[in-house]
């Protein structure tokens, strides 16, 4: 915990000075002059009373910091949809003389709606929402909402785990040592060590020894109803995370094109993606060359990943870089442009 306060302390300091050298504005004019342009990646915006454990540090931030973000984004540049990123915005954005930004939200949570909603309404900006379209209106959780709850249950077991009823890889997630978080934290770390199937294989199995509810009487994630209001307030697009948010690189080729096409025809038949110029997400990021190929060939505008940093004019459409803001690295303004100037 001192290690991670006293880093995120180094942080501010090396932010503020970058702030105060008064680079910011001559960086970004170069940027916009070379053509470049930003994708931000947000997922989950919280007030504090409803962080809890189960929420990954990097997976939220708060409304005040968000609408702080927005503000600073308004100034400095060109906001624009994924859908006009490579038509009118390139010759607005040159006009005006600011880099063109674009704001995603990955996953759909439910909170979307509460806390982002009304702050892109206020200011009147776009962003583009990426949905796993079948957990969408339903009470499936995410494996790792799923993972906290074993490790929690299993803390609280009065009585021994019968081990010999366990495989060596549970057992081993199950024998984490230090605080919940920690072995939160560890844990989410040795199964994204295994392929998609074999963590979800353990998963199941922990779920079942411990009596673990696998879906929840709350729902996580947007409704199709609400997701159709947000459509047609103009606000917010929404694009293709999958139909089970599952990581391609580890499936069947059949099974990527299944993914693929099945989730765009969902998001399509709601009403709220076109045909002609639908987006996608790659799940966790992962993608190759033969990913992102089928992706295009499925009939996608563009596609983006988690590949770190800016794109430039020559950038692969179908494997776009964003750059990703959380609380922890993007609590104040200058932190916040630290991360995506120094980039």
């Amino acid at each position: 915990m001192l290690r991670r306060l006293l880093s995120l302390w180094i942080k501010k300091i090396q932010a503020f000075c970058f702030f105060r050298r008064g680079v910011v504005d001559s960086r970004l004019s170069f940027l916009a002059q070379s053509g470049s342009f930003l994708i931000l990646t947000y997922h989950r915006v919280l007030p504090k009373k409803e962080i809890n454990a189960r929420i990954e540090p990097g997976m939220y931030l708060d409304p005040t910091t968000f609408e702080a973000h927005i503000r600073e984004i308004k100034k400095k540049f060109y906001i624009c949809t994924l859908e006009d990123l490579f038509g009118v915005a390139y010759i607005d954005s040159r006009r005006e003389g600011k880099p063109r930004c674009c704001i995603t939200f990955d996953d759909g949570w439910v909170d979307f709606k509460e806390y982002v909603f009304p702050i892109l309404q206020k200011h009147n900006v776009p962003c583009t929402v990426f949905l796993p379209t079948s957990y969408i209106g339903t009470n499936r959780r995410f494996w790792t909402d799923i993972l906290f709850d074993i490790l929690l249950y299993s803390q609280k077991k009065t009585q021994p785990l019968i081990a010999s009823k366990l495989s060596e890889n549970a057992k081993a997630i199950l024998a984490l040592q230090g605080s919940l978080n920690r072995q939160f934290s560890d844990a989410i770390i040795l199964l994204k060590s295994f392929p998609f199937k074999k963590m979800n294989s353990i998963l199941n199995e922990m779920s079942t020894h411990l009596s673990v509810n696998l879906k929840t009487t709350v729902p996580s994630f947007l409704t199709w109803d609400e997701v159709r209001w947000l459509a047609k307030t103009g606000l917010v697009s929404f694009g293709s995370h999958t139909v089970n948010h599952t990581i391609l690189t580890e499936l069947e080729r059949e099974v990527v094109r299944s993914e693929l096409l099945l989730s765009r025809d969902k998001l399509c038949d709601e009403g709220v993606a076109d045909i002609n110029s639908i987006s996608f997400c790659y799940p966790n990021g992962n993608y190759n060359k033969v990913i992102s190929k089928a992706v295009q060939k499925a009939g996608y505008h563009l596609a983006v990943s988690t590949d770190f940093g800016w794109n430039d004019k020559a950038a692969n459409r179908f494997a776009l870089r964003r750059i990703g803001v959380h609380q922890d690295v993007s609590s104040t303004i200058p932190l916040f442009l630290s991360r995506i100037l120094q980039s």
